[in-house]
Protein backbone atom coordinates (compact mmCIF):
# COMPACT_ATOMS: atom_id res chain seq x y z
CA UNK A 1 0.00 0.00 0.00
CA UNK A 2 1.38 3.42 -0.96
CA UNK A 3 2.16 5.42 1.93
CA UNK A 4 1.40 9.77 2.00
CA UNK A 5 2.44 12.06 4.57
CA UNK A 6 0.17 15.30 4.40
CA UNK A 7 2.45 18.20 6.07
CA UNK A 8 -0.26 20.56 6.53
CA UNK A 9 -1.18 23.28 9.57
CA UNK A 10 -4.60 23.75 8.07
CA UNK A 11 -6.60 21.50 10.21
CA UNK A 12 -9.81 21.43 8.32
CA UNK A 13 -7.50 20.75 4.61
CA UNK A 14 -5.70 18.16 5.99
CA UNK A 15 -9.15 16.21 7.50
CA UNK A 16 -10.76 17.00 3.86
CA UNK A 17 -7.42 15.76 2.37
CA UNK A 18 -7.01 12.60 4.66
CA UNK A 19 -10.46 11.38 4.00
CA UNK A 20 -10.24 11.52 0.25
CA UNK A 21 -6.38 9.92 0.31
CA UNK A 22 -8.41 6.92 2.25
CA UNK A 23 -11.10 6.43 0.33
CA UNK A 24 -8.80 5.58 -2.52
CA UNK A 25 -6.98 3.06 -0.50
CA UNK A 26 -3.79 4.81 0.28
CA UNK A 27 -2.24 4.63 3.50
CA UNK A 28 -2.57 8.24 5.10
CA UNK A 29 -0.86 9.92 7.79
CA UNK A 30 -0.44 13.76 8.63
CA UNK A 31 2.01 16.16 10.09
CA UNK A 32 0.97 19.74 11.54
CA UNK A 33 4.26 21.64 11.66
CA UNK A 34 7.48 21.06 9.29
CA UNK A 35 9.68 19.42 12.23
CA UNK A 36 6.68 16.73 12.78
CA UNK A 37 6.86 15.77 9.05
CA UNK A 38 10.46 15.05 9.60
CA UNK A 39 9.86 12.92 12.45
CA UNK A 40 7.50 10.73 10.80
CA UNK A 41 9.61 10.61 7.99
CA UNK A 42 12.19 8.97 10.19
CA UNK A 43 10.51 6.53 11.47
CA UNK A 44 6.91 5.72 8.61
CA UNK A 45 9.04 6.13 5.65
CA UNK A 46 6.46 7.50 3.28
CA UNK A 47 5.80 7.05 -0.76
CA UNK A 48 4.86 10.40 -0.85
CA UNK A 49 5.26 13.69 0.67
CA UNK A 50 2.47 16.16 0.19
CA UNK A 51 3.75 19.54 1.61
CA UNK A 52 2.45 23.20 2.46
CA UNK A 53 5.55 25.61 2.56
CA UNK A 54 3.98 28.01 4.97
CA UNK A 55 4.24 26.05 8.20
CA UNK A 56 5.31 26.54 11.84
CA UNK A 57 8.21 25.21 13.59
CA UNK A 58 9.88 24.35 10.10
CA UNK A 59 9.10 25.52 6.42
CA UNK A 60 7.86 23.54 4.09
CA UNK A 61 11.50 24.56 2.02
CA UNK A 62 13.76 23.85 5.46
CA UNK A 63 11.78 20.35 5.02
CA UNK A 64 12.52 20.01 1.39
CA UNK A 65 16.33 20.57 2.23
CA UNK A 66 16.25 18.43 5.29
CA UNK A 67 14.82 15.95 2.91
CA UNK A 68 17.00 15.95 0.48
CA UNK A 69 20.09 16.60 2.82
CA UNK A 70 19.11 12.81 4.31
CA UNK A 71 20.08 9.37 2.39
CA UNK A 72 17.10 7.72 4.22
CA UNK A 73 14.52 10.56 2.26
CA UNK A 74 16.65 12.33 -0.71
CA UNK A 75 14.32 10.16 -3.24
CA UNK A 76 11.40 10.42 -1.37
CA UNK A 77 8.70 12.20 -3.80
CA UNK A 78 7.28 15.22 -2.29
CA UNK A 79 4.55 17.15 -3.97
CA UNK A 80 4.51 21.08 -2.92
CA UNK A 81 1.08 21.73 -2.09
CA UNK A 82 0.79 25.64 -1.53
CA UNK A 83 -0.93 29.53 -2.17
CA UNK A 84 2.38 30.50 -2.86
CA UNK A 85 2.25 30.32 -6.46
CA UNK A 86 4.51 33.15 -7.48
CA UNK A 87 7.03 32.08 -10.37
CA UNK A 88 10.17 32.70 -7.88
CA UNK A 89 8.99 30.01 -5.07
CA UNK A 90 7.91 27.64 -7.80
CA UNK A 91 11.46 27.78 -9.27
CA UNK A 92 12.61 28.06 -5.90
CA UNK A 93 11.24 24.62 -4.34
CA UNK A 94 11.63 22.79 -7.80
CA UNK A 95 15.33 22.53 -7.42
CA UNK A 96 14.44 19.73 -4.70
CA UNK A 97 13.20 17.52 -7.67
CA UNK A 98 9.72 17.45 -6.91
CA UNK A 99 7.25 15.48 -8.46
CA UNK A 100 4.65 18.49 -8.50
CA UNK A 101 3.49 21.86 -7.61
CA UNK A 102 0.09 22.73 -6.58
CA UNK A 103 -1.79 25.76 -5.60
CA UNK A 104 -3.92 25.08 -3.07
CA UNK A 105 -6.51 28.26 -3.66
CA UNK A 106 -6.62 26.45 -7.76
CA UNK A 107 -7.02 22.64 -6.29
CA UNK A 108 -9.75 20.80 -4.96
CA UNK A 109 -9.01 17.92 -2.65
CA UNK A 110 -10.31 15.80 -5.35
CA UNK A 111 -7.78 16.97 -7.88
CA UNK A 112 -5.03 16.37 -5.55
CA UNK A 113 -6.15 12.83 -4.75
CA UNK A 114 -6.25 12.23 -8.70
CA UNK A 115 -2.38 13.83 -8.96
CA UNK A 116 -0.87 11.36 -6.11
CA UNK A 117 -2.78 8.50 -8.11
CA UNK A 118 -1.04 9.64 -11.25
CA UNK A 119 2.24 9.18 -9.27
CA UNK A 120 1.27 5.51 -8.57
CA UNK A 121 -0.51 4.37 -11.76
Amino acid sequence: MVKVLLAEDDAFLSSLLLRDLLAEHFEASAAYDGAQALEICKSWHPDLILLDLLMPKKDGFEVLADLRASPETEKTRVIVLSNLGEAETTERVKKFNIAGYLVKAETTPHEVVAKVKTLFA
